[in-house]
Protein backbone atom coordinates (compact mmCIF):
# COMPACT_ATOMS: atom_id res chain seq x y z
CA UNK A 1 0.00 0.00 0.00
CA UNK A 2 2.82 2.35 0.92
CA UNK A 3 4.67 1.59 -2.39
CA UNK A 4 1.42 2.72 -4.49
CA UNK A 5 1.05 5.84 -2.17
CA UNK A 6 4.31 6.69 -2.93
CA UNK A 7 4.52 6.18 -6.75
CA UNK A 8 0.97 8.14 -7.07
CA UNK A 9 2.07 10.93 -5.29
CA UNK A 10 5.96 11.36 -6.67
CA UNK A 11 5.60 9.20 -9.92
CA UNK A 12 9.07 8.04 -9.12
CA UNK A 13 9.64 4.09 -8.58
CA UNK A 14 12.47 4.56 -6.99
CA UNK A 15 11.41 6.25 -4.65
CA UNK A 16 8.65 4.16 -4.11
CA UNK A 17 11.30 1.36 -3.25
CA UNK A 18 13.29 3.07 -1.09
CA UNK A 19 9.88 3.78 1.02
CA UNK A 20 9.10 0.46 0.99
CA UNK A 21 12.30 -0.79 2.49
CA UNK A 22 12.91 1.96 5.14
CA UNK A 23 9.24 1.05 6.34
CA UNK A 24 11.03 -2.94 6.44
CA UNK A 25 13.80 -1.82 8.08
CA UNK A 26 11.67 0.04 10.72
CA UNK A 27 9.46 -2.63 11.26
CA UNK A 28 12.30 -4.81 12.11
CA UNK A 29 14.14 -2.48 14.19
CA UNK A 30 10.81 -1.82 16.55
CA UNK A 31 8.68 -4.98 15.84
CA UNK A 32 10.59 -7.93 15.04
CA UNK A 33 13.69 -7.47 16.81
CA UNK A 34 12.08 -6.19 20.07
CA UNK A 35 9.95 -9.21 20.04
CA UNK A 36 12.92 -11.50 19.95
CA UNK A 37 14.49 -10.33 22.87
CA UNK A 38 11.68 -10.86 24.92
CA UNK A 39 12.05 -14.65 23.54
CA UNK A 40 13.49 -16.93 26.10
CA UNK A 41 15.35 -19.94 24.98
CA UNK A 42 15.56 -23.29 26.61
CA UNK A 43 19.52 -23.21 25.95
CA UNK A 44 21.89 -20.38 25.40
CA UNK A 45 24.11 -21.96 23.57
CA UNK A 46 25.57 -20.05 20.12
CA UNK A 47 28.34 -20.81 18.44
CA UNK A 48 29.06 -19.52 14.64
CA UNK A 49 29.70 -23.43 13.83
CA UNK A 50 26.06 -23.72 14.15
CA UNK A 51 25.46 -20.35 11.97
CA UNK A 52 27.65 -21.89 9.09
CA UNK A 53 25.93 -25.22 9.34
CA UNK A 54 22.32 -23.63 8.74
CA UNK A 55 23.71 -21.85 5.50
CA UNK A 56 25.80 -24.61 4.44
CA UNK A 57 22.04 -26.66 4.42
CA UNK A 58 20.22 -23.72 2.71
CA UNK A 59 22.66 -22.98 -0.05
CA UNK A 60 21.30 -25.20 -2.45
CA UNK A 61 18.04 -24.17 -1.83
CA UNK A 62 19.39 -20.61 -2.30
CA UNK A 63 21.23 -21.26 -5.51
CA UNK A 64 18.41 -22.78 -7.29
CA UNK A 65 15.75 -20.09 -6.27
CA UNK A 66 18.02 -17.68 -7.50
CA UNK A 67 17.97 -19.84 -10.87
CA UNK A 68 14.25 -20.21 -10.99
CA UNK A 69 14.02 -16.30 -11.44
CA UNK A 70 16.23 -16.83 -14.11
CA UNK A 71 14.32 -18.88 -15.74
CA UNK A 72 10.88 -17.35 -15.60
CA UNK A 73 12.38 -14.21 -17.21
CA UNK A 74 14.74 -15.89 -20.00
CA UNK A 75 11.69 -15.31 -22.39
CA UNK A 76 12.06 -11.56 -21.46
CA UNK A 77 15.66 -10.82 -21.21
CA UNK A 78 15.26 -12.19 -24.54
CA UNK A 79 13.13 -9.96 -26.09
CA UNK A 80 15.07 -7.08 -24.43
CA UNK A 81 18.02 -8.20 -26.24
CA UNK A 82 16.41 -9.12 -29.92
CA UNK A 83 13.22 -7.13 -30.07
CA UNK A 84 11.45 -3.20 -29.50
CA UNK A 85 10.62 -1.87 -26.31
CA UNK A 86 7.20 -2.00 -27.27
CA UNK A 87 7.29 -5.80 -27.28
CA UNK A 88 8.59 -6.02 -24.06
CA UNK A 89 5.93 -4.04 -22.31
CA UNK A 90 3.43 -6.92 -24.22
CA UNK A 91 5.35 -9.22 -22.87
CA UNK A 92 4.94 -8.11 -19.69
CA UNK A 93 1.73 -7.45 -19.85
CA UNK A 94 0.66 -11.14 -20.61
CA UNK A 95 2.78 -12.76 -18.48
CA UNK A 96 1.09 -10.65 -15.36
CA UNK A 97 -2.20 -13.05 -15.30
CA UNK A 98 0.30 -15.84 -14.85
CA UNK A 99 1.72 -14.48 -11.80
CA UNK A 100 -1.61 -14.27 -10.17
CA UNK A 101 -2.18 -17.58 -11.03
CA UNK A 102 0.84 -18.57 -9.22
CA UNK A 103 0.30 -16.63 -6.49
CA UNK A 104 -3.47 -18.63 -5.97
CA UNK A 105 -1.48 -21.75 -6.60
CA UNK A 106 0.20 -20.89 -3.32
CA UNK A 107 -2.90 -21.04 -1.18
CA UNK A 108 -2.67 -24.60 -2.43
CA UNK A 109 0.34 -25.17 -1.16
CA UNK A 110 1.76 -23.96 2.04
CA UNK A 111 -1.50 -24.80 4.87
CA UNK A 112 -0.35 -28.80 3.49
CA UNK A 113 3.61 -28.27 4.32
CA UNK A 114 2.61 -29.62 8.26
CA UNK A 115 0.89 -32.44 6.79
CA UNK A 116 3.74 -33.16 4.22
CA UNK A 117 6.28 -32.87 6.70
CA UNK A 118 4.84 -35.36 9.09
CA UNK A 119 4.48 -38.16 6.61
CA UNK A 120 8.26 -37.81 5.57
CA UNK A 121 9.13 -37.84 9.11
CA UNK A 122 6.84 -41.43 9.53
CA UNK A 123 8.33 -42.28 6.17
CA UNK A 124 4.37 -42.59 4.47
CA UNK A 125 4.94 -41.91 0.94
CA UNK A 126 1.80 -44.27 0.28
CA UNK A 127 -0.10 -40.95 2.00
CA UNK A 128 2.61 -38.43 0.87
CA UNK A 129 1.59 -39.52 -3.16
CA UNK A 130 -1.76 -39.32 -2.29
CA UNK A 131 -1.77 -35.49 -1.02
CA UNK A 132 0.47 -34.67 -3.53
CA UNK A 133 -1.25 -36.28 -6.29
CA UNK A 134 -4.78 -34.57 -4.86
CA UNK A 135 -2.93 -30.67 -4.73
CA UNK A 136 -1.37 -31.13 -8.01
CA UNK A 137 -5.00 -31.92 -9.61
CA UNK A 138 -6.40 -28.81 -7.51
CA UNK A 139 -3.54 -26.56 -9.54
CA UNK A 140 -4.01 -28.32 -12.58
CA UNK A 141 -7.72 -27.33 -11.85
CA UNK A 142 -7.36 -23.80 -11.40
CA UNK A 143 -5.50 -23.39 -14.29
CA UNK A 144 -7.94 -25.19 -16.79
CA UNK A 145 -10.10 -22.77 -14.62
CA UNK A 146 -8.03 -19.49 -15.70
CA UNK A 147 -7.29 -20.65 -19.39
CA UNK A 148 -11.45 -20.64 -19.35
CA UNK A 149 -11.82 -17.37 -18.51
CA UNK A 150 -8.53 -16.17 -20.06
CA UNK A 151 -10.44 -17.56 -23.34
CA UNK A 152 -13.55 -15.42 -23.11
CA UNK A 153 -12.48 -12.63 -20.82
CA UNK A 154 -8.71 -12.15 -20.60
CA UNK A 155 -8.13 -9.64 -23.42
CA UNK A 156 -10.89 -7.43 -23.28
CA UNK A 157 -9.69 -7.25 -18.95
CA UNK A 158 -5.97 -6.40 -20.17
CA UNK A 159 -7.36 -3.49 -22.49
CA UNK A 160 -9.22 -2.10 -20.48
CA UNK A 161 -6.91 -2.29 -17.36
CA UNK A 162 -3.93 -1.14 -19.73
CA UNK A 163 -5.22 0.76 -21.82
CA UNK A 164 -3.29 -0.88 -24.64
CA UNK A 165 -5.03 -3.25 -27.81
CA UNK A 166 -4.38 -6.90 -27.06
CA UNK A 167 -6.54 -8.66 -29.64
CA UNK A 168 -3.75 -10.56 -31.44
CA UNK A 169 -1.79 -11.72 -28.54
CA UNK A 170 -4.81 -14.51 -27.30
CA UNK A 171 -2.58 -17.45 -28.24
CA UNK A 172 -0.14 -15.77 -26.43
CA UNK A 173 -2.03 -15.22 -23.23
CA UNK A 174 -3.01 -18.99 -23.55
CA UNK A 175 0.35 -20.72 -24.06
CA UNK A 176 1.63 -18.48 -21.13
CA UNK A 177 -1.35 -19.55 -18.51
CA UNK A 178 -0.46 -23.05 -19.61
CA UNK A 179 2.84 -22.77 -19.08
CA UNK A 180 1.95 -21.17 -15.63
CA UNK A 181 -0.09 -24.43 -14.67
CA UNK A 182 2.75 -26.25 -15.24
CA UNK A 183 5.10 -24.45 -13.27
CA UNK A 184 2.52 -24.10 -10.40
CA UNK A 185 2.97 -27.69 -9.73
CA UNK A 186 6.37 -27.70 -9.81
CA UNK A 187 6.43 -25.04 -7.57
CA UNK A 188 4.74 -27.39 -5.16
CA UNK A 189 7.14 -30.26 -5.76
CA UNK A 190 9.94 -28.25 -5.09
CA UNK A 191 8.84 -27.41 -1.72
CA UNK A 192 7.84 -31.36 -0.88
CA UNK A 193 11.29 -32.26 -1.82
CA UNK A 194 12.71 -29.54 -0.13
CA UNK A 195 11.20 -31.21 3.02
CA UNK A 196 12.24 -34.58 2.07
CA UNK A 197 16.30 -32.99 1.69
CA UNK A 198 16.73 -33.15 -1.58
CA UNK A 199 17.53 -30.04 -2.59
CA UNK A 200 21.13 -30.61 -4.54
CA UNK A 201 19.00 -32.54 -7.43
CA UNK A 202 17.24 -29.29 -7.63
CA UNK A 203 20.62 -27.12 -8.07
CA UNK A 204 21.33 -29.66 -10.63
CA UNK A 205 17.91 -29.32 -12.47
CA UNK A 206 18.21 -25.63 -12.58
CA UNK A 207 21.16 -25.24 -13.20
CA UNK A 208 20.76 -27.29 -16.85
CA UNK A 209 17.24 -25.71 -17.64
CA UNK A 210 18.76 -22.37 -17.44
CA UNK A 211 21.73 -22.83 -19.90
CA UNK A 212 18.66 -24.55 -21.91
CA UNK A 213 16.31 -21.82 -21.56
CA UNK A 214 19.17 -19.03 -22.37
CA UNK A 215 19.45 -21.02 -25.72
CA UNK A 216 16.19 -22.07 -26.62
CA UNK A 217 14.92 -18.13 -25.67
CA UNK A 218 17.84 -16.75 -28.06
CA UNK A 219 16.27 -19.00 -30.74
CA UNK A 220 12.84 -18.74 -30.53
CA UNK A 221 12.96 -15.04 -29.94
CA UNK A 222 14.86 -14.57 -32.98
CA UNK A 223 13.16 -16.12 -35.53
CA UNK A 224 9.14 -15.43 -34.25
CA UNK A 225 9.40 -12.41 -32.29
CA UNK A 226 6.58 -12.68 -28.84
CA UNK A 227 5.45 -16.01 -29.76
CA UNK A 228 8.74 -17.66 -29.62
CA UNK A 229 9.33 -16.01 -26.07
CA UNK A 230 5.47 -17.48 -24.78
CA UNK A 231 6.36 -21.18 -26.46
CA UNK A 232 9.86 -20.65 -24.79
CA UNK A 233 8.45 -20.08 -21.51
CA UNK A 234 5.93 -23.13 -21.88
CA UNK A 235 8.79 -25.66 -23.49
CA UNK A 236 10.63 -24.68 -20.02
CA UNK A 237 7.74 -25.11 -17.66
CA UNK A 238 6.75 -28.03 -19.28
CA UNK A 239 10.21 -29.36 -19.05
CA UNK A 240 10.45 -28.81 -15.14
CA UNK A 241 6.67 -30.40 -14.79
CA UNK A 242 8.20 -33.60 -16.97
CA UNK A 243 11.22 -33.53 -14.44
CA UNK A 244 9.65 -32.83 -11.42
CA UNK A 245 7.26 -35.71 -11.65
CA UNK A 246 10.04 -37.96 -12.42
CA UNK A 247 12.07 -37.02 -9.45
CA UNK A 248 9.55 -37.04 -7.17
CA UNK A 249 8.22 -40.68 -8.25
CA UNK A 250 12.12 -41.95 -7.78
CA UNK A 251 12.58 -40.02 -4.36
CA UNK A 252 9.27 -41.83 -3.08
CA UNK A 253 9.64 -45.26 -4.57
CA UNK A 254 9.34 -47.14 -1.81
CA UNK A 255 5.53 -45.83 -1.36
CA UNK A 256 4.18 -49.28 0.67
CA UNK A 257 3.09 -47.81 3.93
CA UNK A 258 3.93 -46.13 7.20
CA UNK A 259 7.40 -46.70 8.42
CA UNK A 260 8.66 -48.13 5.06
CA UNK A 261 12.34 -48.22 4.82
Amino acid sequence: MLFIIIDLITNNVILSLIGLLLVNIIIFIFYDYLNFKKMKYKTTDFSFASVIKILKSGFFIFYFTILIQYVINAPKFAIDNLLSNNIQAIYGIIVMPATLLLLCSQFFIHPFIIKINNYTIQRDYKSLRKIVLRISFYIILLGLLALLVAYFLGIPFLNIIYNIKLNDYLKELLIIITGATFFGVCYFISNVLIVLEKNFSQAIIYTFVAIFSKILSSFLVSKIGILGACLTYLVIMFTLFITYIILFLIYTKNCGGKNEK
